[in-house]
């Protein structure tokens, strides 16, 4: 079988100019240039004795919308970053990416509170960060002006420069500070301030802005502020952000955050479009081992660009696969295939989930759920953590990973889990704090008695004594009331989908508890999932309907054997 194809939309010059659409590429490529010259990006010189001129491509792309169509095509000249030199090209390297908790607890405050949004997206952001470093490149082959045997000196920072994405920042931290905003303490990438007596706040990712604040006028002046210091485009109030749908119903309160379109890009990208859905991205009982049959060079890449698209879903809207995802990134060095079976398994379960979304609303209450599952790992015999952090029961946070060392009963591993959510609640609550939802405590909820009590007690034995220092901070946190803990039936713990594959009814249960719900373009927000009063009783679970759940597959969840080769992995023989 051949290989699966690239991303059609994106591609180097050479291939572009060869495309149907080359016109338009080629107009594309001339308006980076041009904006390049206009930016005073470069000063051309002679090439000093000694010194060398790093890599570029040109880069060329059909930029889509939210709904797949084509928006417009870009041309972007990159230098490649793997031709520099430490210390000599580049010294220190940052990207002003803001944490996905942190766009989620954004969203869930103006959801709650009914603030303004606004998106901008800076044109060549980071043709206006300075360069400190002498960097040389040569001019765009083909669009060349004046004398072709000289260089440029970079003045300004290019896309794919190592030390881009932090000169960048330093310059939008000067202009944002400039407007009265400072960035948090809790995220580097959440800029708070005061704007017109209202507190405005601006979230970065790279080169787009969410901007939220209760007055619109607040909204207004800060997005006149940037706009004058960098060249950008008004997006409005954001509905695709990230590759991200925010769908909003500001009079019920409502925000949905989704990834259907991208859901769908996947399932094309990797010929599965058309695959049986099933109920569970994991079936019960699923073993995953090193040992196997190891794809060959070609499946191994795809096996870990199919892991890069689930590793995104899973992090940014996803929580109900992040377990599976986080099963298939043990063996992304030396995948077999039985790990691509699994692979195929999670995509036909966002075959009958991808208009799923998380939607908030209601009050801003934080509270934590953490799990483990001991020891698990059948090749290392560590256990695994889960947890998640809900505002109004709506996910805001969720991690599931393998424990650093191994644990020698369920009580130390379900401490050592308590550990790690723990760092996180205080995280989230300082940020809360500085979105204005301070809490004095966060509650946090245990479904094991032995390790409540440690939590509780300086208790010391012979099976808790040799436990970690480190991992005693969740106790100072406790005897501080920074966090209070509960103790909770293993059916009321939302976590437990973060640390093992669950039966439908189970996983489906936890689903929902996360503010996971399916929705369709025509559904309306206030009437779903009890949104009138922002609540829902724990443990009350909708019916397992069409309109709740995954389409229904043959089996017991088990995932149907594809059409044909549908999904498989490239093979080297036939």
């Amino acid at each position: 079988m051949a290989a699966m194809p690239q991303d059609p939309d994106k591609m180097r010059i050479h291939l572009a100019r060869e495309a149907a659409d080359c016109t338009k590429f080629d107009k594309a490529v001339k308006r980076e240039v041009d904006s390049l010259w206009d930016n005073g990006t470069w000063e051309r010189v002679d090439l000093p004795p000694g010194k060398k001129v790093n890599g570029t491509q040109m880069l060329c792309e059909r930029k889509r919308g939210a709904d797949g169509k084509l928006d417009r095509h870009k041309g972007r000249y990159v230098v490649q970053g793997d031709t520099q030199q430490a210390m000599l090209d580049y010294n220190e390297v940052w990207a002003p990416v803001a944490r996905q908790a942190t766009l989620r607890a954004l969203l869930e405050k103006c959801a709650a509170h009914g603030l303004a949004l606004s998106q901008l997206d800076v044109e060549t952001a980071f043709l206006n960060g300075v360069m400190k470093e002498e960097v040389y490149v040569r001019q765009p082959s083909g669009y060349e002006r004046g004398d072709h045997t000289k260089v440029c000196m970079l003045v300004k920072a290019l896309y794919g420069l190592k030390q881009a994405s932090r000169a960048w920042y330093k310059r939008l931290f000067e202009a944002l500070m400039q407007g009265g905003l400072k960035a948090a303490d809790a995220d580097p990438c959440l800029f708070v301030g005061g704007v017109n007596k209202e507190v405005c706040y601006v979230l970065v990712y790279q080169d787009d802005l969410l901007l939220a604040s209760a007055s619109h006028k607040a909204v207004e002046h800060i997005k006149e502020h940037i706009m004058k210091t960098f060249k950008s485009r008004e997006m409005g109030g954001p509905s695709f952000f990230l590759g991200m749908h925010i769908k909003r119903d500001v009079q019920a309160g409502v925000l949905r955050l989704g990834q259907r379109q991208y859901t769908m890009d996947v399932l094309v990208r990797f010929n599965m479009a058309n695959a049986n859905a099933t109920h569970l991205p994991m079936v019960v009982g699923a073993r995953l081992l090193k040992k196997g049959k190891e794809l060959d060079n070609k499946s191994k890449a795809r096996y870990q660009e199919l892991f890069g698209c689930l590793l995104y879903l899973a992090t940014c809207t996803r929580p109900n696969i992040f377990f599976a995802v986080g099963r298939l990134a043990r063996y992304v060095g030396a995948p077999t295939h039985a790990h691509w079976s699994a692979g195929k398994a999670v995509l036909r379960y966002l075959q009958g989930t991808k208009d799923m979304t998380i939607q908030y609303c209601g009050a801003d209450e934080l509270v934590g759920y953490h799990d483990a599952d001991y020891a698990a790992d059948v090749d290392t015999r560590r256990s695994t953590t889960g947890a998640v952090f809900l505002l109004n029961e709506r996910a805001v946070s969720w991690t599931s990973k393998l424990q650093k060392t191994i644990a020698t009963s369920t009580t130390e591993a379900e401490y050592v889990a308590a550990a790690v959510a723990a760092k996180e609640a205080i995280w989230l609550q300082r940020l809360l704090g500085e979105l204005g939802c301070g809490q004095a405590s966060v509650k946090m909820h245990c479904d094991s008695q032995g390790a409540v009590a440690m939590m509780r007690n300086p208790v010391s034995s012979a099976r808790t004594k040799h436990i970690d220092v480190a991992h005693h901070f969740v106790r100072e946190m406790v005897d501080s009331g920074k966090l209070k803990v509960v103790n909770v039936t293993s059916t009321d713990m939302t976590a437990d989908a973060l640390t093992k594959a669950l039966p439908i009814d189970r996983h489906v249960k936890c689903r929902e508890e996360m503010g996971l719900v399916t929705m369709t373009d025509n559904d309306s927000a206030s009437t779903r999932v009890g949104v009138s009063d922002g609540t829902r009783a724990r443990g009350e679970s909708k019916p397992h309907g069409p309109a709740n759940g995954p389409v229904p597959a043959s089996g017991a969840g088990a995932p149907p054997a594809a059409e044909g080769d549908v999904g498989r992995p490239p093979t080297t023989s036939a």
